[in-house]
């Protein structure tokens, strides 16, 4: 398990067992100061109070020994666990603080692939690859037709990476690169019905949710994989949300795919959004699951968190300072059930949560 406070990374078997292992570098010519105020005590903590708690690191293991961290427009890679680290590639200026989603590493055999998330309309985002874990890295792809880069993930039934993009109806894209043919195609997109993050990836099909805040119902669609051979792929709607959805996990139970999502608490304006005010549409972040056993008809409500309060919740304080979102990030593991991580939440703020992967079959069977 790696985690992070600020700039420090832990590594340990459990959560009960981090240690401390190195820091990421924070002294970049011009933006040293103001990473220390995003990432350092007792600044950040300031800051939290403020506006809520904001993630301004991701970190991503992408062998034994290698690891790769993001923060601000700064990628840096570190060949033993951690302890060193050395910046391998400058992301585009306008990028965010903790630089791409946690969503746009993925790792293949050989290669390990970057997503770029700009927030300027003018940049074009880039898929980056590298061949030697991460130390450096070259151009695979641009895509001057969309914003930025949402997700970048493997295919675990076959050798394909999938790409999802945004934000615009004409940006919300779904590729895939085909890595054995070297064939990139886009397999859907030009609606808000096609803006996704976190794709859930399962033997027969592949699964989303719309990550729109200004959209009074966000739908989880369902794509066969037969429907990728067609000139037309159409999905299926599977679900209806209120708000955004952010992240996925899939795992097997009793034979079974299970599929997670989780929505987010998105407390800003969208930039893109056709009508100036649209907001957001619900107040809370919810987990829900659905089992192949269903064809992913039915779905539960697995657990919903609300957001932790902070200063600019008062609208006096919000007119002038941002308020942070809130999100509910997810991993599976074989064997252990399903994992929720819970952010700028009321309850389990930082909090590694385990569901047993026998109680999810036991809410489906109530």
């Amino acid at each position: 398990m790696l985690a992070t406070t600020g700039r420090q990374l832990f590594a340990g078997p459990d959560q009960s067992g981090l240690s401390r292992q190195g820091s990421i570098p924070r002294n970049v010519p011009g933006e040293g100061l103001k990473n220390t105020v995003m990432t350092a005590r007792p600044w950040k903590g300031f800051l939290e109070g403020l506006v809520g708690q904001f993630p301004a690191v991701n970190v991503w293991s992408v062998s034994e020994t290698d690891l790769l961290a993001s923060l601000g427009r700064y990628v840096y890679h570190s060949p033993d666990g951690g302890r060193t680290w050395h910046q391998s590639v400058a992301l585009p200026p306008s990028s965010g603080q903790m630089g791409v989603l946690p969503s746009a590493i993925a790792v293949t055999d050989e290669t390990v692939f970057l997503g770029e998330y700009p927030l300027d309309s003018d940049a074009t985002p880039r898929l980056l690859a590298s061949r030697d874990q991460g130390a450096t890295w070259t151009t695979a792809r641009r895509f001057p037709e969309v914003r930025h880069v949402h997700s970048v993930q493997t295919d675990p039934y076959d050798d394909a990476l999938w790409i999802t993009t945004g934000d615009v109806d004409h940006a919300c894209r779904l590729y895939r690169y085909d890595l054995r043919n070297d064939q990139f195609r886009l397999v859907g997109g030009g609606s808000q019905s096609w803006r996704a993050v976190e794709l859930a990836l399962t033997e027969d099909a592949i699964l989303w949710g719309m990550d729109c805040v200004y959209a009074s119902t966000n739908r989880i669609y369902r794509l066969p994989r037969s429907e990728l051979d067609t000139s037309s792929p159409t999905p299926a709607v599977a679900h209806t949300l209120s708000s955004s959805v952010y992240y996925s996990a899939v795992l097997e139970v009793d034979g079974a795919e299970w599929v997670a999502f989780s929505t987010a608490i998105e407390t800003g304006e969208d930039s893109t959004a056709p009508n100036a005010g649209d907001g957001p549409a619900d107040d809370a972040a919810v987990v829900v699951a659905s089992s192949s056993a269903t064809n992913f008809s039915d779905w539960d409500e697995v657990t919903r968190y609300e957001k932790r309060r902070c200063l600019s919740d008062a609208p006096q304080v919000g007119k002038v300072a941002p308020n942070a979102n809130a999100y509910v990030f997810l991993h599976a593991a074989p064997g252990r059930g399903l994992f929720l991580n819970p952010y700028n939440t009321r309850r389990d703020a930082g909090r590694i949560v385990r569901i047993p992967a026998a109680r999810l079959a036991t809410d489906q069977d109530r």
